[in-house]
């Protein structure tokens, strides 16, 4: 582990929901974490991961910085005053998938990180996530990150994913050993008093929670 003088600032993407949570506590072992931040873009759930973001930060004791993103608009399933059903259907990923979300959400972070000195992103992408969203994965992570090599400037700022080869299962399991506050985060694609239960986010969560149950 780095000593304290010695590491690099980063930022982290804080969406209130698991993975992320996680990805902060991971990026405080080896990181300054400088800045929290929460993007709004209108999503369904943005009142309840807002405020699920917001007490993460404040866990923490970090900094927390929220932008608004107005023109990246979700589709109908994830807007904001929809009734549409997020039934786990098998074409659930394209139901909930908002073009180049992650794309658009890592440039923003790059270009804060960049103006606050610091030099890393933390990104929530893992194994799970990336067998169904592209903007999950590694490859597209390197491919953020070549990027970034002209669009900032040295230091260039890059993109870390701490959790990119976890399963739901290993990064609740590593949450815990972290001591990370899972009991804040809210992964459900919906904004009611309690979690749907059938979403693909409520789904992923369940997975995890009763894996590490069984253990």
């Amino acid at each position: 582990m780095p000593s304290v003088s010695s590491r690099k600032s980063a930022i982290v993407l804080l969406s209130g929901g698991l993975d992320s949570c996680v990805s902060l506590a991971q990026a405080l072992t080896a990181y300054t974490v400088v800045r929290t931040v929460f993007i709004d873009y209108g999503q369904r759930a943005r009142d309840k991961e807002r405020s699920a973001s917001e007490a993460v930060a404040q866990h923490y004791g970090l900094p927390y910085q929220v932008i608004d993103c107005p023109w990246l608009i979700p589709p109908a399933a994830l807007a904001q005053n929809s009734r549409q059903s997020l039934s786990p259907a098998e074409d659930s990923t394209a139901q909930v998938w908002v073009p180049n979300r992650n794309g658009v959400l890592l440039n923003l972070a790059a270009s804060l990180a960049e103006s606050c000195g610091a030099t890393v992103v933390i990104f929530g992408a893992n194994a799970d996530e990336g067998q169904g969203f592209p903007d999950n994965t590694s490859a597209f992570r390197e491919a953020i990150n070549a990027s970034l090599v002209f669009s900032t400037l040295a230091p260039h700022v890059r993109v870390v994913c701490p959790l990119e080869h976890l399963s739901k299962p290993e990064l609740v399991a590593l949450g815990q050993t972290l001591a990370a506050p899972l009991q804040l985060v809210w992964s459900c694609y919906d904004n009611q008093d309690t979690p749907c239960g059938e979403c693909l986010s409520c789904q992923h969560h369940a997975r995890g929670m009763q894996a590490l149950a069984q253990c």
